[in-house]
């Protein structure tokens, strides 16, 4: 039985990690047009 609840945890997680690597992707690509919109100088090129 434990170990029935630990695959299932372990497949939730993998979905988990699925969804949020996709979705930081998309918003990663959505970032990238947003700053491209805006002029360089604004931001401080040290936190990148």
């Amino acid at each position: 039985m434990r170990d029935e609840n630990i695959k299932k945890m372990r497949l939730l997680l993998s979905d988990a990690e699925e969804v949020m690597s996709s979705f930081l992707k998309a918003l990663w690509q959505y970032g990238f047009f947003i700053f491209e919109k805006i002029p360089i100088s604004v931001f401080n090129r040290n936190s990148f």
